[in-house]
């Protein structure tokens, strides 16, 4: 009993029973103060070395959990905190039955669980930092050891967040793709598919980002759906008809049009054909009256062309058949089918080019052409979309691309030259199209549109000289070694089949990495590809005939020695550089007649630093290439 005194100054007294009771004695807080007992947790187990430990004691087999690792370039968040923590209650669960763990992305490392921090994609973090001096006074060397070392940094960062998670991992160890180590094992899978006719060269369209200034591949892209592009239906009139269509069409020339639509006027200078489906039925029709000028909804500007706001002759118009209902409503015109018939009958027949007046054929085009928008016909621009790439080669069409790396319209676009095409440009075709009668309609279109998921900024299709690899000759040993994956849950199963080229490529190279996959074939068609190299310096370096053959000395002194120095030194000390190469070709075999002109083509090309590496790589491994015959 204690005594406790009152308010009002008497005497109370207080049973207490503790006294009574026989509580355990233990050092345990009555709260879990995680703040500080978690880092004391964690010390213990650095200290006593307690993964290492574990891992070392099993005996059984190796458990290897493929994980998708963060980029390097911000710091971590919940998404991150769930998705590792997740993947490490399995392998802690594997580690318990007696399993050796690996935590990667990618087979054959020694090192157990290691995490990969991809170090390339921070360029864009490094130039929003700066402001509009320091950028003008950037040279490739200055923003990649800016890169460098803000990606060094933020690995810094996130290991520790990784480690106060709680995560169990080989951390003195982990993979950068920055390193040395790990560009040579891109090589060496590169030399691999080189050698065996996967790579080559070719001019097809691809996503091009003009803020990044770079060839983008399908996994780089971003589709918001609040995009809205200028689209317009034009005209574009025939002069003759196809021997099978004479009997049918000749009534309506010289008065007769094809009728497209598209959502990027931009692309109408590149125009090579026009593509229709052959088995679908289109009509010729007469333009009879404007009923009312088409409506236009809160925020959207609708407007007719000259063409149809013109009181004289309207034109005979092809479109399909199904569509005439459509296109009433939307161009608010009275549309009466004249002549109808099959798409097959229209190839060959001929128009003019709506912006210099040459003559192009109209062809046939795949399953894209429906009628669930648009025409029923196509405008084919080979150099800017896919569709009309296959359709070009089918019927040889040029592959014309009048667009430079900003996204500018080139000297091949006439009286264009200079519009950005996702600005100004687009703005002057639909006003050219509609001062020369060729413009029917014009309205703004909203729609999901690919973004360079790096600047948030809308992508073209342009067609560019690229390197490409293509999986069209290894694509069946791919699904063999894939149908061997214990996949889980069980119904994931077959979804892979479905899978494009790019996702299979990268299966196999970052995950599977057999070589007996990569086994003899015949070279690929391409019909299947993926850009290769990006054009941008935040890359692995160096062209493409000098990565085959660095390839070949991938185990060799010679190759070492390229790799741990010459990146480094390329950029910054070119002269340095290029002895180092023309050392590591000694090694390798005798100097050849033309080493000195080597030498000497290599120095006084590097003045210009942007272009040193690349220029070295070139200089030095034509001769490789020359003597080595491999291409």
């Amino acid at each position: 009993m204690s005594a406790k005194k009152s308010s009002k100054g008497s005497t109370q007294v207080v049973e207490t029973y503790k006294h009574t009771i026989d509580l355990p004695k233990t050092n345990f807080g009555l709260r879990a103060n995680s703040i500080v007992r978690e880092p004391e947790i964690q010390k213990i187990w650095e200290d006593n070395e307690v993964f290492k430990r574990v891992v070392d004691r099993n005996t059984g087999v190796t458990f290897i959990l493929h994980d998708g690792p963060p980029y390097a370039n911000g710091k971590l968040h919940m998404g991150h905190a769930l998705n590792k923590i997740l993947k490490d209650i399995i392998n802690r669960y594997k580690v318990i039955f007696l399993s050796t763990p690996q935590f990667m992305t990618c087979c054959g490392g020694k090192m157990l669980r290691k995490l990969l921090f991809p170090t390339q994609n921070n360029i864009v973090g490094v130039l929003q930092s700066m402001d509009q001096a320091a950028r003008k006074d950037l040279t490739p060397l200055k923003l990649r050891e800016s890169a460098a070392k803000f990606a060094k940094e933020t690995v810094d960062v996130q290991m520790k967040s990784f480690k106060r998670y709680g995560v169990w991992a080989d951390w003195s160890n982990p993979y950068l793709t920055l390193s040395p180590e790990y560009e040579a094992a891109q090589i060496e899978v590169f030399g691999q598919m080189a050698t065996k006719g996967y790579i080559y060269r070719g001019r097809k369209p691809v996503h091009w980002s003009p803020s990044s200034r770079t060839a983008l591949a399908e996994a780089e892209l971003e589709y918001p759906d609040v995009h809205v592009s200028k689209s317009i239906y034009a005209i574009f009139k025939m002069v003759s008809a196809s021997p099978t269509s004479q009997v049918i069409l000749e009534e309506f020339f010289p008065d007769l049009c094809l009728a497209i639509w598209t959502t990027t006027p931009w692309t109408i200078p590149a125009n090579a054909a026009v593509a229709v489906n052959p088995s679908l039925i289109y009509g010729v029709a007469e333009v009879q009256s404007v009923l009312e000028e088409p409506s236009s909804s809160p925020g959207k500007q609708t407007g007719l062309g000259r063409i149809l706001k013109n009181e004289e002759k309207k034109p005979f118009i092809i479109v399909a058949s199904d569509l005439v209902p459509t296109l009433e409503s939307k161009w608010g015109v009275k549309l009466v089918i004249k002549k109808t018939f099959l798409g097959a009958a229209l190839e060959n027949s001929r128009y003019l080019h709506p912006l210099d007046g040459k003559e192009c054929p109209v062809v046939m085009g795949g399953d894209y052409i429906n009628t669930e928008s648009g025409t029923g016909l196509v405008h084919t621009a080979p150099g800017h979309g896919q569709e009309d790439y296959i359709t070009g080669l089918k019927y040889g069409l040029p592959i014309l691309s009048p667009v430079d790396d900003s996204g500018n319209f080139t000297e091949e676009a006439g009286k264009f030259i200079g519009f950005n095409v996702l600005g100004d440009g687009n703005a002057a075709v639909v006003e050219y199209l509609n001062d020369n009668m060729s413009l029917l309609l014009e309205e703004p279109y909203k729609h999901k549109y690919p973004y360079d998921w790096r600047t948030k900024k809308p992508t073209i299709f342009r067609a560019t000289e690229q390197w490409f690899a293509s999986v069209d000759g290894f694509r069946q040993a791919a699904m063999d070694a894939i149908n061997m994956v214990n996949w889980i849950p069980p119904q994931n199963y077959g979804k892979h089949e479905s899978l494009e080229a790019t996702k299979v490529m990268v299966l196999i190279l970052l995950n599977i990495r057999s070589s007996s996959i990569l086994s003899e074939v015949h070279k690929p068609p391409p019909s299947s590809f993926q850009a290769l190299i990006s054009t941008a310096v935040r890359a692995t370096p160096g062209p493409i005939q000098g990565l085959i053959s660095l390839s070949r000395l991938i185990h060799s002194n010679a190759c070492s020695l390229l790799l741990k120095q010459l990146a480094t030194h390329a950029f910054a000390k070119p002269k340095s550089a290029s002895s180092l190469i023309s050392s590591a070709r000694l090694q390798q075999q005798p100097r050849p007649s033309t080493g000195r002109s080597f030498l000497t083509r290599a120095r006084r090309q590097s003045s210009h630093l942007h272009h040193s590496y690349s220029q070295i790589f070139a200089c030095f491994f034509s001769t490789q290439l020359a003597s080595s015959n491999l291409l």
